[in-house]
């Protein structure tokens, strides 16, 4: 499957005006379409990935990553924290600026992860994620 599929379904769900519980949804969705996408490119490359999710955006905080790349772990940071509140924090009302802003966050990441992944800063990504996998293992 591919992941960026779920941002599909989530900009029909941000259209529809959907209920409170397809935008919370949608939130969640918008997160796992850009962490699965960025997981399967690192992977591609014979690098493994955990599955710890913290692990992902770690990876772009690494000595050596350039700092737009940094960009996209502090956005991966900010896609979890929304999807955890949608997901855990029940008790507030979820509104569609909430769904559109995870939805419009997750786009830029794949946007910019796909261009860096790209382009010159490919290596220094890898290695970034290749030092955060050996400070876990030890």
């Amino acid at each position: 499957m591919n992941p960026l599929d779920f941002l599909t379904i989530t900009s029909k769900k941000l259209k529809d005006q959907s209920s409170e519980a397809d935008l919370r949804t949608s939130a969640g969705r918008s997160y796992y379409a850009v962490y699965h996408m960025i997981r399967n490119l690192i992977e591609s490359e014979s690098v493994e990935v955990t599955d710890k999710h913290s692990v992902v955006w770690n990876s772009f905080y690494q000595n050596g990553v350039p700092p737009e790349a940094r960009a996209i772990g502090k956005d991966m940071q900010s896609l979890y924290d929304l999807r955890r509140a949608a997901d855990y924090e029940l008790d507030g009302e979820w509104r569609s600026a909430k769904a559109k802003t995870a939805y419009d966050l997750a786009c830029h990441v794949k946007d910019e992860f796909v261009k860096m992944f790209a382009g010159s800063t490919k290596d220094r990504i890898l290695d970034g994620f290749r030092a955060s996998q050996r400070h876990r293992a030890s």
